[in-house]
């Protein structure tokens, strides 16, 4: 718990050292990602790495297929409920349907963080800004913030299976 701990301060620090030294607008949101990427992906210590990996890609795809959601199917879609709700269950029920019938690991890990987090990376409001730059910077975001606690498990690895032992 303790390096898990260590390994949170020091990227949340890194990350938002960053931020405030490049004064980038979507150091916040890389802050969070970096937050959620160590902590959820901790207590997994050897795999951690690989899962953050997968995490961080998985995200990555499901913003650029929200990118393409938001910036080529909605603005062409009546504005209605009906329309927005066939829309969205066109991407949101194969990605469910995947996560749930997927053989592999890496795949069912993968299809769900994308089915998870399809509809805040969407970020959907009742008056629709469909911003390009606003989107690659919540993209660059999002990929930044996992990069980073990606490389913290490889920076600050677990403890070892020895180490543990003799601790006992």
């Amino acid at each position: 718990a303790l390096v898990n701990g260590l390994r949170a301060f020091v990227t949340v620090g890194a990350v938002s050292l960053l931020w405030v030294a490049t004064a980038w607008p979507g150091g916040v949101t890389a802050i969070i990602f970096a937050t959620v990427v160590v902590i959820l992906q901790g207590p997994r210590a050897g795999e951690a790495y690989k899962s953050s990996l997968l995490f961080g890609i998985a995200i990555l795809l499901g913003s650029v297929l929200t990118t393409v959601v938001a910036l080529a199917v909605l603005p062409s879609i009546p504005t209605n409920f009906v329309a927005l709700s066939v829309t969205l269950g066109v991407f949101l029920v194969p990605l469910a349907a995947l996560s749930m019938l997927a053989t592999k690991p890496w795949l069912a890990a993968g299809s769900t963080a994308m089915a998870t987090m399809f509809m805040p990376l969407l970020a959907l409001t009742n008056l629709m800004v469909y911003d390009g730059a606003a989107r690659l910077n919540q993209t660059v975001s999002f990929a930044v913030g996992c990069l980073i606690a990606t490389a913290s498990f490889r920076l600050i690895p677990p403890l070892s299976s020895d180490f543990l032992a003799r601790r006992l």
